[in-house]
Order: C-alpha cells, then structure tokens, then sequence
C-alpha cells in the first residue's frame, strides 16, 4: 500500500534519498540549489515535501505549495528501478 510522509527535517536519509532523486530526475535550471530546497522543506509551512513509500520502501517524493484556493505541484518523481527492479 502506497503512502506519503511529510518531510520536515533535512538530516536524515530520506531527505538525501529524495535530494538525490532530485537532482537526477531534473536538469538543473528546473530545481532549486539545495540550500534553497533546504530552506523551504525547514521553513516555509506552504511548501510541502512528501516522500512516496510502497509498503515501506521509499520509491519517490513530490513537492507541491499550499496556496490559497489551489495546490501547486511543483516536483514529482518515482524511482523507477525501486518500483520495477529495472
């Protein structure tokens, strides 16, 4: 079963694991410096970034904004050789 964690600190494995997703699965002027990606995840309570767990293994994130009336959804990315193997 599929279910997504709020992430709220940057000091630990599932950050870097998504950080690292990140900066794979998006060329560098579509993502943020990881200091700016730090700063929104610790301090901006509009910015919500999930991880995505199968069961429980970790297989993506998705970052979206909170904003009034709508969600933006401003990242997402499943590591597709955790999910098939492949």
């Amino acid at each position: 079963m599929m279910h997504f964690k709020r992430i709220k600190t940057v000091d630990n494995e599932i950050f870097e694991s998504i950080n690292l997703l990140y900066e794979y699965a998006f060329p560098h002027h579509e993502r943020r410096s990881r200091d700016a990606f730090e700063q929104l995840t610790l301090h901006e309570e509009s910015f919500v970034c999930n991880a995505i767990f199968d069961e429980n293994q970790q297989v993506g994130f998705i970052n979206f904004w909170r904003l009034d009336g709508f969600i933006f959804v401003e990242h997402f990315a499943i590591n597709r050789v955790i999910v098939t193997g492949k």
